[in-house]
């Protein structure tokens, strides 16, 4: 599972999504 953290312009985190991969 990787966690891909998305931040704005500002360096705040503005959305998180859990993305699940099939090894």
């Amino acid at each position: 599972m990787k966690i891909l953290i998305i931040s704005d312009s500002h360096g705040n985190i503005t959305n998180i999504k859990s993305v699940m991969e099939i090894a």
